[in-house]
């Protein structure tokens, strides 16, 4: 919809190195090999067919067990296990003459992994509330009502909090909660670190380099050390959270017991909504001359 909050596209700029043959072949001679080139796009259509598979695993998966007795609760034994290695199998490892420098933009946060009743607490709100659902979270009353509505239908959501001092206060909350896990968090950001990890399959002195246009603060800095780059200007004084409230099943919360394990989503990321590393991240394109 056309709300507020993270824009969850990300874009990579490379060269595929493919060719076409433009030989032909008879019945009383052999095909030709293919060419590296040939080889390495059928590699990657095989990945691709994999991967295929394995999203329509999951996929049947996940609807069987959301409309619960109207199909099997988990796939077959072992099926999901097999699907990604044999996908892993195929696309572990980069074309021996692909690109090796990548840039990806702009989406890039921190995700705040938290349990949503002790943060909650935390913040001295009891869901004694009416369930009501807001497109955009303006008070303590509203995230009350909207997480709510979606917990006690065991639902999953994504709101924007348009209080910068309310949802600072939540991430207050959330960081001081012991069992929760942050982790990068963004489209751009989780591509350039998928990126730069297919260089352990590279030969001993080849690298992979990756410019990441998303904005990037004090703690994703941390998180992402050195390996990628990001563009002059980027730098944020504050990190965008993106504020993860997970709920088990049979929780309870103002009353009300959920039905099923999920989340709910918030945020207040402007960087990202505004695409305010745009222009910065266009600039520093030309220096570094992605493939």
């Amino acid at each position: 919809g056309n709300r507020p909050g993270c824009l969850h596209r990300a874009g990579a700029a490379g060269k595929l190195h493919s060719s076409r043959s433009s030989g032909t072949s008879t019945s009383t001679s052999p095909s030709p090999s293919p060419s590296t080139s040939q080889q390495d796009k059928m590699r990657v259509l095989s990945a691709l067919g994999l991967l295929g598979a394995l999203v329509v695993v999951l996929l049947a998966w996940a609807a069987a067990d959301f409309l619960g007795g109207m199909g099997p609760a988990q796939p077959s034994a072992g099926a999901v296990e097999r699907a990604f290695d044999a996908f892993a199998g195929v696309a572990g490892s980069p074309p021996a003459a692909g690109p090796r420098k990548f840039a990806v933009g702009l989406n890039s946060c921190v995700d705040l992994i938290v349990p949503a009743i002790e943060v909650f607490a935390a913040l001295g709100a009891n869901g004694m509330v009416v369930e009501k659902d807001h497109d955009v979270i303006s008070s303590m009353t509203d995230l009350q009502e909207t997480f709510r509505f979606f917990f006690m239908k065991g639902g999953a959501g994504e709101r924007f909090v348009s209080d910068k001092d309310l949802f600072q206060q939540i991430v207050a909350a959330a960081r001081g909660v012991q069992s929760g896990r942050k982790f990068v968090g963004g489209n751009a950001a989780l591509m350039g670190l998928t990126i730069k990890n297919k260089e352990t399959h590279l030969a001993e002195g080849e690298e992979v380099s990756v410019l990441m246009g998303g904005g990037v603060g004090p703690e994703l800095n941390e998180m992402l050390g050195s390996k990628m780059a990001f563009a002059a200007g980027a730098e944020l004084e504050v990190d965008d959270y993106h504020v993860i409230l997970e709920y088990p099943s049979g929780g309870t919360f103002g009353g009300v017991t959920s039905p099923r394990a999920n989340r709910f989503i918030i945020s207040h990321d402007v960087t990202n909504s505004r695409m305010e590393t745009l222009e910065v991240f266009e600039g520093a394109l030309s220096g570094f001359s992605p493939d």
